[in-house]
């Protein structure tokens, strides 16, 4: 087991910083989120079908992806926090491209972009979180981060749409340069780390350094397995909410307002979740609470595909985004023991998660274009179970192999 070396000063100034730092995380979820309600607008303005506008998504989620090959490098060279401040304005600038965009493909670029220095925030802010908490105190301090990015998930959603359908695209996109901005302007108030010895030695040094800690991850049977599990999360739980605005438009025909609204009912279940995880964490045992979530996911994502109306849409919504971010903090509270080097371990589980989230839009837009969106949702309740049941034989595992 590793020793938690932390002092109580350093969990007091870390909780200080978190109050503040977790706007990185809101803004991160909430610039992931933003376009999810404008893929019927960009099929009707480019002439895509839904699978092509769905694009959108899956570049994000490869930029995402990408940076998680280079964090951990920049993490050792300027410090953990220094490194989300540089990404928060590499958002902007990614935002900015969208917002001036004249062709679809220059949005794809854009969100690439947004995408890849979105990747290097919430991977860093755990990591951090890591280098100051104790493992005891962390699922705690993990639900706090949580209810910030899943806060920022709902607003995207959310405001995405509506800002779309007041003022258009290009509007919205530079709203989200300013949100970029503004929370830049206020982590300039967040210590750098500590502890943190700035590397001299050259990036290409750095960035093999850190793909070396990479592959070691691979050679240990508990870091696979964790991995695995991003991996398969990603692709059939974790994305497949992105296409309940497609859902909506090809059921019931809503605007692009009233289906962000719908989609905002997932990220409440989510924050619903993060709220009460410290209670839930003291009344009830990890399995207890995956058995749960796995439920909530299951009945959420089947209604989902068989729902008869839009407005119980919402509910369902509610469910699922409650038992998904309930089973996933379990896993991320996992990801963050998988190797010493947190930065490493943690980065190259996001990757798993996001690798699964692009290999979901393409194939998500597949099912759409060839069937309908329900059926992304079929795959998802199965996908539920499967999660669930290869969390639960890495705790089991975990706990054999720990004397």
């Amino acid at each position: 087991k590793m020793i938690d070396p932390y002092s109580e000063q350093q969990i007091s100034d870390a909780d200080r910083s978190l109050s503040v730092i977790v706007l990185a995380g809101f803004v991160s979820m909430y610039s992931m989120r933003f376009c999810d309600a404008m893929l019927p607008e960009f099929g009707n303005m480019f002439n895509l079908s839904d699978g092509e506008a769905a694009q959108a998504l899956s570049y994000y989620a490869i930029g995402y992806g990408l940076m998680q090959l280079f964090s951990g490098a920049i993490a050792d060279r300027v410090g953990k926090v220094a490194t989300v401040r540089i990404c928060i304005l590499g958002g902007a600038i990614g935002a900015l491209m969208c917002a001036m965009a004249s062709r679809f493909e220059m949005i794809l670029l854009g969100r690439l972009i947004t995408g890849f220095f979105s990747g290097g925030i919430i991977p860093m802010i755990i990591a951090w979180l890591g280098d100051n908490v104790p493992t005891s105190q962390r699922q705690s301090r993990l639900a706090t981060l949580m209810s910030a990015t899943v806060l920022g998930t709902m607003t995207g959603q959310w405001t995405g749409g509506l800002i779309v359908a007041w003022m258009g695209w290009h509007i919205a996109f530079y709203f989200l340069v300013v949100f970029f901005l503004v929370v830049a302007w206020r982590l300039s108030v967040v210590p750098s780390d500590k502890n943190h010895v700035a590397s001299k030695a050259t990036w290409p040094v750095l960035v093999r350094a850190h793909l070396a800690q990479v592959r070691r991850l691979f050679f240990i049977a508990s870091a696979r397995r964790v991995l695995l599990i991003g991996l398969v999360e990603g692709l059939l739980t974790y994305a497949a909410i992105a296409f309940i605005p497609t859902h909506l438009h090809q059921s019931f025909g809503v605007s692009a307002a009233v289906a962000g609204g719908v989609l905002a009912f997932y990220s409440l279940g989510g924050f619903a979740y993060a709220r009460s995880a410290k209670a839930l964490l003291r009344r009830f045992s990890s399995q207890q609470l995956l058995r749960a979530g796995t439920l909530l996911q299951f009945v959420g994502f089947f209604g989902l595909a068989v729902s008869p109306s839009w407005a119980l849409d919402m509910g369902l919504c509610m469910l699922t985004g409650f038992g998904l971010l309930m089973v996933h903090n379990a896993i991320q509270l996992q990801a963050t023991e998988i190797s010493a080097q947190r930065g490493a371990g943690v980065s190259m589980f996001v990757l798993m998660v996001f690798l699964g989230q692009t290999l979901n839009a393409w194939f998500g837009g597949k099912v759409v274009d060839a069937w309908a969106a329900n059926g992304v949702f079929y795959v998802a309740a199965i996908g539920s179970l499967l999660v669930s049941w290869m969390l639960a034989n890495h705790l089991r595992q975990q706990s054999v192999s720990i004397p």
